[in-house]
């Protein structure tokens, strides 16, 4: 699994939640490391991403306000 950014430190999984009015850029550009686990009825989209640094999450997490939210790690 690559990584989008270089550290020692072990990565792990980030879930996130994705409305539908912005579900459309996670599929047609996905994140590097980006798996979509589920599509709901609404078209949000709940997907993984793995990472090794929580610092990597939030420019997207910023980018995408009020569409996207934190499931896991809380």
């Amino acid at each position: 699994m690559q990584i989008l950014w270089f550290n020692n430190k072990p990565y792990f999984i980030a879930r996130m939640l994705i409305s539908a009015e912005v579900a459309k850029y996670f599929i047609k550009k996905p994140l590097k490391t980006q798996r979509i686990i589920e599509t709901l009825e609404d078209a949000s989209l709940i997907i993984e991403i793995y990472i090794n640094d929580k610092m990597q999450i939030k420019p997207i997490i910023y980018e995408h306000i009020p569409h996207i939210r934190l499931l896991e790690p809380l």
